[in-house]
């Protein structure tokens, strides 16, 4: 389940160090989302997906790419992390 999580954030959220034109960024990031959404459509063909234990995972990836230290992310996850760990109530308050 950790690659599954892994490989569905970097198709959708991971980011190349090249710098690009503001169009081509909005583009590139509604493209990443079908090709990751269609990626766990066929990985989980003909199996129920563990959503809870998907979920867990996707926070998991989300603070370990945090802690990869890529700049670009950082602001994604900043404001990511906390709220999936609420979502998943996690933590108590």
């Amino acid at each position: 389940m950790s690659d599954v999580a892994r490989t569905y954030y970097l198709l959708g959220n991971g980011t190349s160090p090249q710098k690009k034109p503001y169009f081509v960024k909005v583009i590139e990031s509604i493209a990443k989302k079908i090709i990751a959404r269609e990626y766990l459509y066929s990985y989980f063909s003909n199996k129920v997906i563990p959503k809870r234990d998907f979920d867990i995972w996707k926070l998991i990836i989300q603070i370990c790419r945090y802690n990869e230290g890529i700049q670009e992310e950082k602001p994604f996850l900043e404001k990511n992390i906390p709220s999936e760990i609420e979502r998943l109530s996690i933590v108590k308050k």
